[in-house]
């Protein structure tokens, strides 16, 4: 999915026939995808990041907006292990939380039904 992401942003160099050592070319303004691909995330942990406040969005999006960021920070980041680590504990946090309410969830849904085959 990565590869795909920017496979798109590599051109060949010299404008060859494709064989050629391709050089990165990105926008200035990534979105969540591509800023994914970059930081070596997957697409659904960037909100997670935003939520954070690991991951500042360009402009004053609207919450349910598409979100985009600078591609020099991003860059930047990628190469910030302290950062990198954060944002990795964060998103380990984020789904371990998920799942330990999903688990707590189901148990007490084992434990209503019974308590309901037992009366």
């Amino acid at each position: 999915m990565r590869n795909r992401c920017l496979n798109k942003y590599l051109l060949p160099e010299n404008g060859g026939n494709g064989n050629d050592l391709r050089l990165p070319f990105l926008p200035g303004r990534l979105d969540a995808e591509q800023t994914a691909a970059i930081l070596g995330f997957e697409g659904r942990d960037i909100p997670i990041l935003v939520q954070c406040g690991l991951l500042v969005p360009l402009g004053n999006p609207a919450q349910n907006a598409r979100k985009y960021f600078e591609k020099n920070i991003i860059l930047q980041l990628r190469e910030n292990s302290k950062w990198m680590n954060n944002a990795t504990n964060a998103v380990y946090d984020y789904w371990k939380g998920k799942n330990s309410r999903k688990t707590a969830n189901n148990l007490s849904k084992e434990t209503m039904l019974q308590t309901s085959l037992e009366a």
